[in-house]
Parts: C-alpha cells; sequence; structure tokens
C-alpha cells in the first residue's frame, strides 16, 4: 500500500481548500490518493469474498454484514454503500497512521528525556509479555505503560486544533450560540512545560 499518511500539503488543503493553486504537488498528491483507493478497493474485494456474518474480523465485516442485513430487511436508503466503505477506511488509515506515529514519536522522544520512565515500562512489558507477541488483553495488566502513553498523547498534543466541524443548525452551547454552518474550531492545546 502506499503512503497514507496525510503530507503537510495534504494537511492544509484540507483545512484551507482555496489553497489548492498554491501547493506545487497537488498532482502528486492525487496520483497518489487514487493509488490508495485502488489499493482499499482491492482489500475490501478480499474480505467481501471471505466474509463470514458470524465471525466478525474488521470494521470492514461489520460494515458488510449491517448492508447484508438491511438489504435482507428491504431497507432501500441506507448509508451503508461501497463509496461510504470506501472513504471511512481511507479515513481510518489516514487518521490511524498520523496519529499513530506522532503519538510514537513523542514516546520515544519523552522516554529518552526520562529514561527512569523507559525502565520502568520495558520492565513492566518483560514481566507482563516476556518473550511473546503482546495481545490486547495484556493492556489491563499494563498500567504503568497505559499511562505512559496517555501522558505522551497528553503533552504532545498530537491534533492541536482537532477536526473541524460544521453546525447543521443554529446551537446553543455553553452559553455560546453557534449559527447554522459554522466551522468553529476547538483548541485541544495544553500549556503545561514537558
Amino acid at each position: 500500500m502506499r503512503r497514507f499518511a496525510l503530507t503537510n500539503n495534504m494537511k492544509l488543503y484540507n483545512m484551507f481548500p482555496w489553497l489548492r493553486p498554491f501547493l506545487k504537488n497537488w498532482r502528486d498528491i492525487m496520483k497518489n490518493v487514487e493509488g490508495n483507493k485502488q489499493d482499499l478497493r482491492s482489500l475490501i474485494a478480499g474480505l467481501k469474498e471471505t466474509l463470514n456474518p458470524e465471525m466478525c474480523r474488521c470494521f470492514v465485516d461489520a460494515f458488510l454484514t449491517r448492508r447484508h442485513d438491511l438489504e435482507e430487511s428491504e431497507i432501500k436508503d441506507s448509508l451503508y454503500q461501497d463509496d461510504n466503505l470506501l472513504y471511512s477506511v481511507m479515513n481510518l488509515f489516514a487518521a490511524g497512521t498520523d496519529t499513530t506515529g506522532s503519538t510514537l514519536q513523542w514516546c520515544l522522544l519523552l522516554m529518552a528525556k526520562y529514561p527512569h520512565f523507559q525502565d520502568q515500562v520495558q520492565e513492566e512489558l518483560s514481566r507482563v509479555v516476556g518473550s511473546r507477541q503482546i495481545r490486547v488483553e495484556d493492556r489491563k495488566n499494563m498500567s504503568f505503560t497505559d499511562a505512559v502513553i496517555h501522558e505522551s498523547q497528553r503533552l504532545a498534543n498530537i491534533a492541536p486544533l482537532a477536526i473541524p466541524h460544521k453546525t447543521s443548525r443554529d446551537v446553543t452551547f455553553q452559553g455560546f450560540f453557534i449559527k447554522k454552518v459554522s466551522c468553529p474550531y476547538q483548541s485541544t492545546s495544553t500549556h503545561l512545560p514537558l
């Protein structure tokens, strides 16, 4: 699969679409996006072929199973369409790749700065996991490692402006009136020293 992490130019375009004419590598970005779509269509097709509604392996299985159930109940105007599945998976890859990569970078940076935390995480991993591959259920037994990851995310401020959303109607939130089709930006910044 091609690179799913968004380039800085793509992030700028997503926030300010009017900047497109000023982005030098726009064609390369779009070629990469189309390549990613093709790769994901192939991945989804493979999952469709091996779908077992009795055993949900992933998001795509859950989506396809729900769509099948709706089709059997003769619901025609469902949002469970191929394009929605494709773009949902694309968004999961793009968002997950970027935030996971940034979280790992910050965790490594902070553990290098505070080696005693690195030692404690290593000790906990060795004690709980040993030499086998880590499993999701190990998380409940690794409270220190879990706390280090969450604290790294808090300190690193992975997404300082969060994701922009538009209001679909006039709304009053915590005493503030927000007009329909407004796009308020919320800051998730912390101002704590590292």
